[in-house]
């Protein structure tokens, strides 16, 4: 069992790297330089901007925890989603920084840990509830860049999916919501014990707070997506912000395929692929995938630097 791990933590570094060395294969790179010389304020810009989507994410968490009378500080609610952040981007996976975020919820809280492993999962189904909405937004009032794509891209066999997303989570949320009785009262053992203590934030939940969790999700959701049209602006490419809210959350959906390490390089591979099929050159859909991994780093940098200074302050 434990051969067959390394063999797939290994195959994950392979597919990241191969990647990541394919792509920039295909960059021009004297084109690159001197678009990024005349762009450079504009790219450095995006990560203060980033960091206003992280506030956001981090007020949703926040909301989601007082709702279960569990406080914590704006401040740590800010700390734990970028210390989270930074987990997520240099470690294997997509779950480093959940799980940092539910240690670090456990130890201010005193709460139980099926109970802040309930309170992430929340997060994540109203984050997914957002991205599956703007895809279907998009699909339904597509522009025109998207509209006169070839037959062969037939983005209306696509609304199937984005509407069953949208569907199935609203039914499981108000599901969890309808049965919160059984919930509450009937104890279950076993492995429906563990399913019990997982969706009994779900039920609990009042219809206010959900709404603004959703509306923070958005926030951070738009935010992210502003960045990266911003960044597709600095090195000049001719698309509309509306496409990002189509290209960004399909890229979301890829990386967290687990074949890969914390998606990198199957995120760079889909925006490429998806700014190819808008016209945009391999060269130059490249260079902004680049860009918005930088970014990630970047402000994973930020969450690590954030981590060392509040490891000096407060030892234990």
């Amino acid at each position: 069992m434990i051969e067959k791990r390394k063999l797939w933590f290994y195959f994950k570094i392979f597919l990241s790297v191969f990647l990541l060395i394919y792509l920039i294969c295909l960059v021009d790179t004297e084109k690159v330089l001197a678009t990024l010389k005349r762009s450079s304020c504009i790219i450095f810009i995006a990560p203060v901007i980033s960091l206003i989507g992280f506030w956001f994410a981090s007020s949703r968490w926040k909301i989601l925890l007082s709702s279960n009378n569990l406080i914590i500080s704006s401040w740590y609610a800010f700390y734990g989603y970028m210390v989270g952040f930074f987990y997520g981007t240099f470690l294997p996976g997509n779950l480093g920084g959940d799980i940092f975020r539910i240690q670090l919820c456990v130890r201010q809280t005193k709460c139980k840990i099926s109970t802040a492993t309930s309170i992430v999962i929340l997060e994540r189904v109203c984050g997914v509830l957002v991205l599956f909405s703007m895809i279907f937004y998009i699909l339904i009032c597509p522009p025109s860049t998207l509209t006169n794509l070839t037959p062969a891209v037939n983005t209306q066999r696509m609304l199937p999916f984005a509407a069953a997303g949208i569907m199935g989570i609203i039914l499981f949320i108000f599901g969890c919501r309808m049965g919160r009785h059984i919930l509450q009262k009937k104890k279950f053992k076993g492995i429906f014990g563990y399913i019990q203590k997982a969706v009994l934030p779900f039920s609990t939940i009042r219809g206010g707070i959900l709404f603004q969790a959703l509306i923070l999700s958005a926030l951070f959701q738009s935010t992210d997506i502003f960045v990266s049209f911003l960044l597709s602006y600095a090195i000049h490419l001719s698309l509309s912000l509306k496409i990002f809210f189509l290209i960004i959350p399909l890229a979301y959906f890829t990386a967290l395929l687990p074949i890969s390490l914390g998606g990198l390089g199957v995120r760079e591979g889909t925006l490429v692929f998806l700014l190819t099929m808008f016209g945009i050159s391999a060269s130059d859909a490249v260079t902004f995938s680049m860009l918005v991994c930088l970014n990630r780093f970047a402000i994973g940098g930020i969450g690590g630097a954030l981590n060392i200074i509040e490891t000096i302050i407060s030892p234990k």
